[in-house]
C-alpha cells in the first residue's frame, strides 16, 4: 500500500559487474545508452580501493538520466579472485514510475544474490519485485537522524559526508531515501560504503558515508559538510518522527502531494516541512508557512500553497494582511474552494474591508458566493460595525439582508445615505417605516415619499406616539401624495391616536383632504378618537375643525362646527388660543374693518352663522351647536345680524315652537323670541 493505494508488484532489470579480463559486465540484458552504461561501469567498480570491503557489501544507489531508470546496487568483495580489490556488483534498475511506488526498499534488497559457484544465468532475465511492503517503525539513535537530516536538507548543495562509526549506517540511509518525495528519490545519489568521494565532475553525490568520521577532512572535499549535533534542525523534527514511525502523521503523503510540484531539490524539505507543521496544525504561527512558501517557487507549489491557505481559512481571523490576501486569491481562483471555509472567509473581508465586500458581493468571479454565503450568515452586530466603518455600504448591504432596515440603531449610524438605502430595498412595510420613525433618524420627505400611505398610516399609529413633531413632520408631508390613503385612514379610524391627528392637523391645510358623499373624513377621524391632548394642541385641532367647517371643502360643517365651536369660543375667550390655531382659523373668516378685529369671538360667532344661513343648513344642527345656552344665544343674536340671518333664525324659531325636545326648558326659544 502508498499512500492508501494498492500498489501491485513489477519487474526490474538486473545486472552483474565483476572481474573478467579487467572490471566489465558480466551477465545482464539490460540495454541502456553508452552514458548510462558507463556510469553502471565506473560506479560498479570498488569504492574503497585498496581498504577493507565489509563481508555483507555495501549499497549505491544513482539515477541513469538518460534512461529514466534507477539503480540501487550492492557491492561485496570478491577474494575468490585471483587479483586483490576485485568486487561483485549486483544492480537492480527500476523505472522511474516504479521507484515512485515504493514505500520501503525492503523488496528491492531481497532480490540482491552475491556471485557464487552458481551460474550466472541467473542474472540474465528481469527479476519480480513482490508487493511493496510498508516501512517498518525505525531503530535508531533519533539525535543522528536528526543530525543526518539536518546536514541534507539544511546544506541541499553541500556533499554530506558522515561516519559509519558514528551511529549511520545503511538502514537509516535508504529510510531517508524512501521518505523522499519521487521526484527527489529518484535524483538522489548515495553510496553506503566509500573511502573517497565517489562524484563526477557532472553528478555530485549526496550522500556518503565512510568508516570513520576522523578520516573525513583527509577528503579535501570543497562544500563539504559531516553531520552532527551542529547541523540539526528544529524545524526538521516531523522527518525525525517519521523515520521512527513512518507516515503516522501523514508526512509522506504530504510530501508525495507537494514535492511533486518543487523543482528545487533537497533545498524544497525546510520549506515543506515548516508548511507541513502549520498545516497539521503543529505551529500556529502562519508567519513561518508564509516565509516557507517563499522559498519555494510559488508558480509550481500551487499545491503546497493550497494546503496553506486550506489552513489560513481555517483560522482566518488571525491571519496577517498576506496571509488574508492569499486566502481571497485562492477563493476568487478555485471552483472547488469549500463553501463554508469561503464563507468564513468572506464573513472576515466584511470585517476588515466592508467596500472590498461589497465589491465583491456585486462582483462576477468566485467571491462573489461566497460572500453572499457569508452576507446571510453574519450577524446584525457584526454588520452594525462593519457599516459604522464605511456608510457607504449601507444601501448594498440593505439591499440583500432586509433584516438590517428594522434592526435598532441601523438608521442613526452617523453617514449612511436614508434615501438610496431606502431606494436600494424593495420592502417598504410598516415595520420599516417604525423602524425609521423609532430611531428618530434625519428623513427628507423624499425619503418618506418612498413608502406608501398605508405603511406610513400604520406605522403613526404604532410609533409616532412617543415622537416629536419634528420627526414626523416629513412622513405627514410624505401623507399628502397619498391623499386617497389618509381620506381611507381618517374615515376608517385607522389614524385614531389623538396626537397623530393633532400633529396631522399641523401639517397640512384644512381644505387640503376633498369630501365623498359618506361625510367629511376628519368628523370620523376626530368623533373616534383616542389619547390625550394638551390644552394647547385641542385649541389648535379645534380651530382646524373650524376653520375647514368654514371653508370650501367640507360637505358637513355643521358636523364639525359641532366639535369644535364651543372650546374655539372659549379659547377666545380665555386668551389660550394657539397664535397658529388663530391664524388658520382667521383666514377663513369674513373681512371686517379694523376696528373690529379685535372682537375674534365675535368673529367666530358671526361667521358660523353666516354658514349656516349661507348653506342653509339644517336646522336641527343649529340648535344643538352648542351646549352652553350663552354661547347659543350669542350666535342666534349675531346670526340675525346678518344678511338672511333673521329669515333662518325663525324657521329654527317655528321648529322650536313645534317640536321641543331639542331644547329643554324653553330656553333657546326663549332666546330666539328676545332676539327676534
Amino acid at each position: 500500500m502508498v499512500d492508501g493505494r494498492s500498489v501491485t508488484g513489477f519487474e526490474v532489470q538486473q545486472t552483474l559487474h565483476g572481474y573478467g579480463e579487467g572490471h566489465r559486465l558480466l551477465s545482464g540484458l539490460a540495454s541502456l545508452p553508452p552514458r548510462d552504461a558507463r556510469t553502471m561501469l565506473i560506479l560498479s567498480d570498488s569504492a574503497v580501493g585498496g581498504a577493507k570491503l565489509p563481508e555483507e557489501g555495501y549499497l549505491t544507489g544513482y539515477p541513469l538520466a538518460e534512461s529514466a531508470k534507477y539503480v540501487l546496487a550492492r557491492t561485496w568483495p570478491a577474494p575468490e579472485m585471483k587479483r586483490p580489490g576485485c568486487v561483485w556488483t549486483h544492480s537492480v534498475i527500476i523505472d522511474f514510475a516504479d521507484l515512485a511506488s515504493l514505500s520501503s526498499a525492503s523488496a528491492i534488497l531481497r532480490l540482491f544474490r552475491r556471485p557464487e559457484a552458481v551460474t550466472r544465468e541467473m542474472y540474465e532475465g528481469p527479476l519480480t519485485v513482490g508487493d511493496p511492503a510498508s516501512p517498518e517503525p525505525g531503530k535508531f539513535d533519533s539525535d543522528i537522524a536528526a543530525g543526518l537530516l539536518g546536514a541534507l536538507y539544511g546544506s541541499p548543495d553541500s556533499k554530506i559526508v558522515g561516519g559509519l562509526d558514528a551511529g549511520l549506517d545503511e538502514d537509516i540511509v535508504l529510510r531517508v531515501w524512501m521518505q523522499q518525495w519521487p521526484r527527489l528519490r529518484r535524483s538522489f545519489r548515495f553510496c553506503t560504503f566509500t573511502a573517497s568521494d565517489r562524484s563526477t565532475q557532472s553528478d555530485s553525490f549526496d550522500l556518503q558515508l565512510i568508516p570513520n568520521v576522523s578520516s573525513i577532512p583527509r577528503l579535501r572535499l570543497p562544500n563539504l559538510v559531516s553531520p552532527g549535533e551542529a547541523t540539526r534542525a528544529p524545524e526538521l523534527e516531523p522527518l525525525v518522527e517519521d523515520l521512527l514511525d513512518p507516515d503516522v502523521d501523514g508526512l509522506r503523503r504530504f510530501l508525495r502531494e507537494s514535492g511533486v510540484e518543487v523543482s528545487e531539490g533537497r533545498g524544497a524539505m525546510r520549506p515543506l516541512c515548516a508548511v507541513f507543521a502549520f498545516v497539521r496544525g503543529r505551529t500556529s504561527d502562519p508567519g513561518l508557512a508564509l516565509a516557507a512558501l517563499d522559498g519555494l517557487d510559488r508558480s509550481r507549489a500551487s499545491t503546497t500553497r493550497r494546503q496553506v491557505v486550506r489552513r489560513l481559512a481555517q483560522d482566518i481571523d488571525s491571519a496577517g494582511d498576506l496571509g488574508f490576501q492569499m486566502v481571497l486569491d485562492e477563493v476568487r481562483s478555485d471552483p472547488e474552494f469549500d463553501e463554508a471555509l469561503a464563507a468564513r472567509v468572506g464573513a472576515e473581508l466584511w470585517r476588515r474591508e466592508p467596500a472590498s465586500f461589497v465589491g465583491a458581493l456585486v462582483g462576477t468571479d468566485l467571491l462573489s458566493p461566497a460572500t453572499n454565503a457569508a452576507l446571510s450568515q453574519i450577524d446584525m452586530d457584526d454588520l452594525m460595525r462593519g457599516i459604522s466603518r464605511d456608510p457607504g455600504t449601507a444601501p448594498e448591504i440593505a439591499k440583500r439582508r432586509g433584516d438590517l432596515l428594522v434592526a435598532e440603531g441601523f438608521w442613526t449610524v452617523p453617514g449612511i445615505d436614508i434615501e438610496r438605502t431606502i431606494a436600494s430595498s424593495e420592502d417598504r412595510s410598516e415595520r420599516v417605516v417604525s423602524s425609521l420613525m423609532s430611531s428618530v433618524a434625519s428623513v427628507s420627505r423624499s425619503a418618506a415619499e418612498q413608502f406608501q400611505g398605508g405603511a406610513i398610516i400604520g406605522a403613526l399609529e404604532r410609533v409616532g406616539s412617543v415622537l416629536g413633531r419634528d420627526h414626523v413632520e416629513p412622513w405627514l408631508q410624505a401623507l399628502l401624495g397619498h391623499t386617497r390613503d389618509l381620506i381611507d385612514a381618517l374615515r376608517n379610524r385607522e389614524l385614531k391616536f389623538a396626537p397623530s391627528i393633532s400633529r396631522l392637523a399641523h401639517t397640512i391645510d384644512p381644505d387640503d383632504l376633498f369630501c365623498d358623499e359618506r361625510g367629511d373624513p376628519w368628523f370620523d377621524a376626530v368623533s373616534g378618537m383616542v389619547g390625550e391632548l394638551t390644552t394647547e394642541e385641542d385649541g389648535h385641532l379645534c380651530a382646524f375643525l373650524l376653520a375647514r367647517a368654514l371653508g370650501r371643502q367640507s360637505r358637513d360643517p355643521a358636523a364639525l362646527m359641532r366639535l369644535s365651536l364651543e372650546k374655539v369660543h372659549r379659547a377666545l375667550a380665555g386668551s389660550r388660543m394657539p397664535p397658529d390655531g388663530w391664524r388658520m382659523l382667521r383666514n377663513q373668516l369674513p373681512f371686517v374693518m379694523p376696528w373690529q378685529e379685535w372682537d375674534r369671538c365675535w368673529r367666530v360667532r358671526s361667521a358660523v352663522g353666516a354658514k349656516f344661513v349661507d348653506r342653509n343648513l339644517n336646522i336641527s344642527d343649529f340648535v344643538n351647536l352648542v351646549d352652553d345656552p350663552e354661547l347659543w344665544w350669542q350666535v342666534a343674536s349675531d346670526t340675525s345680524h346678518g344678511w338672511g340671518g333673521w329669515k333662518y333664525l325663525k324657521q329654527v324659531q317655528r321648529r322650536l315652537e313645534v317640536d321641543g325636545a331639542d331644547d329643554p326648558g324653553g330656553r333657546k326659544l326663549a332666546a330666539l323670541r328676545s332676539i327676534l
